[in-house]
């Protein structure tokens, strides 16, 4: 692996940084891949599911109130960024509680009401009925 000098900067300790030096981060495969990260939930199916639920709910409020991700960015006063949204939104991102209620009230949706839409799992199928069954039969 080459060493040469990537800038004049030091890594804290006086030491010049050195292309190669990882500076406390985990080096590279002996191939350049990156090893894998961890993930905070162990990686499981239900807490995957569960961020990708939350995400899309959090996606639908946002497009229910018209706003791109730019303007949440925006209007929050960079409380809330779009690229961390965007993260929430695909599920690649874990939100804490109080982020996702902080969230969902700047969409203007009560909380408990987004949490409701997301343990209740996907809306079902709509099944449209003929309109025989819709109409009650005339009494005679």
């Amino acid at each position: 692996m080459s060493t040469s000098v990537v800038g004049t900067g030091d890594d804290g300790g006086g030491n010049l940084r050195r292309r190669g030096d990882h500076l406390g981060r985990r080096p590279p495969y002996d191939d350049g891949r990156s090893p894998p990260r961890d993930r905070r939930n162990g990686g499981t199916e239900l807490g995957d599911s569960i961020a990708g639920a939350v995400g899309a709910a959090l996606r639908r409020a946002r497009r229910a109130r018209g706003l791109t991700l730019q303007e949440v960015g925006a209007r929050s006063g960079g409380e809330f960024t779009p690229t961390a949204v965007a993260g929430y939104e695909r599920g690649e991102r874990r939100i804490s509680l109080q982020r996702f209620c902080d969230l969902a009230s700047f969409y203007g949706v009560a909380p408990e009401a987004l949490l409701a839409e997301i343990l209740a799992g996907p809306p079902p199928d709509i099944v449209v009925l003929p309109q025989a069954v819709l109409e009650p039969e005339p009494q005679t």
